[in-house]
């Protein structure tokens, strides 16, 4: 179980595989992020890859299907 200081976000469903995963994040970098601070400015520790779970829901998986397609 994770602390009390985080929180479990769950992310919208992937634009490619519609799998809707969850990122655990500090709580305040969620409070932040959701009273409008950049997602890279709210979870700094987190991946780039983490990050874009957060805001699209899209794997990294995904985005190198997607980049193969074009």
């Amino acid at each position: 179980m994770p602390p009390n200081n985080t929180v479990t976000v769950l992310c919208p469903p992937c634009m490619v595989c519609g799998v809707s995963d969850s990122v655990i994040v500090p709580s305040a970098g969620f409070f932040n992020w959701k009273n409008g601070a950049f997602v890279q400015d709210a979870f700094p520790e987190l991946s780039a890859d983490d990050r874009e779970m957060l805001m699209t829901g899209t794997h990294n998986l995904c985005w190198e299907k997607m980049a193969e397609a074009e």
